[in-house]
């Protein structure tokens, strides 16, 4: 549960919260459960805070430093993430739909389970996060930087990532329906199992990657770097002869009439 002295700290207001912090840099700092509906958190100081089960639906924590901080199965539904740095914090199974995280920092933070429907998320930087079936649907990762990031089984149904940076991802049977990304960098990204339907590659740089047990009959690959990727295995049909059986019976007896003459 949280501290209610600290509550009553923060709710007094940022600048005292933050003087607070640097005062007692060592203090731990619970406010697990706490109802922060709406509250205005911007530049708020909350590097490892426990803010686990609690609801920051609507918050703004605009440039706030939440980096290692406890935020799992935490709402943050609709919340104000813009420059927010939410470095190597635990976000496993949190709530982020339609947060506006544009240029945020996510670096090896944890985002398992998370959904993140509809987010804003352009530019932001996933560099080492772990994203195992994250749902990032209608989400907009333009630009985004998702190097060495985990997305295995994620669901990027209709999400847009042009100009994106995947290079190293592991995109394993997640879910690309839809998706556009177009002019985005996967080089060597794995998308062993990814389900492509609709997905537009145009323009991306492919080189290295790895599409094994895939189907690039849905995906749009004009113009697409294929250099050195490690392509499905392409399966020969069975020949069938174009020659009907009429056909061959006029040309034999065609042979049979110039072997009279």
């Amino acid at each position: 549960m949280a501290n209610t002295e600290l509550l009553e700290l923060l709710e007094q207001g940022v600048e005292s919260w933050n003087q607070w912090r640097a005062a007692h840099p060592d203090a731990e700092a619970d406010l697990s459960g706490a109802k922060l509906i709406g509250w205005i958190c911007s530049g708020a100081n909350f590097k490892g805070v426990n803010l686990q089960d609690s609801d920051l639906s609507g918050v703004s924590l605009n440039g706030a430093d939440l980096s290692g901080a406890n935020l799992v199965r935490t709402r943050l539904f609709g919340a104000d993430l813009h420059k927010t740095i939410l470095d190597r914090a635990n976000l496993t199974g949190a709530t982020l739909k339609r947060a506006d995280a544009q240029y945020a920092s996510f670096r090896d933070c944890c985002l398992d389970g998370a959904n993140m429907v509809g987010a804003e998320l352009a530019n932001a930087d996933f560099t080492g996060a772990k994203l195992h079936h994250t749902n990032l649907e209608r989400a907009d990762l333009t630009r985004a930087t998702l190097v060495a990031s985990q997305l295995h089984g994620a669901n990027l149904n209709s999400a847009r990532l042009m100009h994106a940076t995947l290079k190293s991802a592991i995109l394993q049977a997640a879910n690309l329906t839809d998706s556009r990304f177009n002019r985005a960098n996967l080089t060597e990204a794995d998308l062993t199992a990814a389900i492509f339907d609709r997905t537009s590659f145009m323009g991306v740089n492919l080189t290295g990657a790895i599409l094994l047990e895939t189907q690039t009959g849905g995906a749009n690959l004009s113009g697409a770097n294929l250099n050195n990727a490690t392509l499905p295995p392409v399966e020969e049909a069975p020949y069938v002869d174009p020659t009907s059986p009429e056909e061959y019976a006029a040309r034999a007896l065609h042979d049979l009439m110039l072997g009279e003459v």
